[in-house]
């Protein structure tokens, strides 16, 4: 889960998550605080209280959301990315792959530590 604003429909639902406190380190034990999503242009307009974000080795975390309802998803994000490895029609910013502008990940893509593939809003992959 990305620690900065995402746009709606940007990971294909109305209210992406993201984390309003930053990711633990391995061996942190489990860090609570808050997440939020944008709703009607406004980031931080809903807020999911006593989120949970563990650690695992492998580079993985899990998280625990409560009270989430049918609207939210959680979107993906590579830990480290660069210029290279988020794959077509992708870019690194801050850390993160996402869509160049005008381009969607499919529904049914699932982003792995080395790439990320985007299609046009129009491509039959939708």
């Amino acid at each position: 889960m990305p620690e900065f604003c995402i746009p709606s429909y940007h990971c294909g639902g109305h209210c992406p998550l993201y984390l309003g406190f930053s990711h633990p380190n391995l061996g942190d034990g489990i860090k609570t605080g808050n997440a939020y999503c944008m709703w009607n242009g406004y980031c931080g307009q809903i807020v999911f209280s006593n989120t949970q974000v563990l650690a695992c080795p492998g580079r993985y975390y899990v998280y625990n959301v409560p009270s989430i309802f049918c609207h939210v998803i959680f979107s993906a994000m590579h830990s480290v990315c660069n210029d290279t490895s988020c794959g077509p029609l992708a870019q690194c910013i801050t850390g993160a792959c996402i869509c160049q502008p005008g381009y969607l990940a499919p529904a049914t893509f699932l982003p792995t530590h080395d790439s990320y593939g985007c299609k046009g809003k129009g491509d039959s992959a939708f």
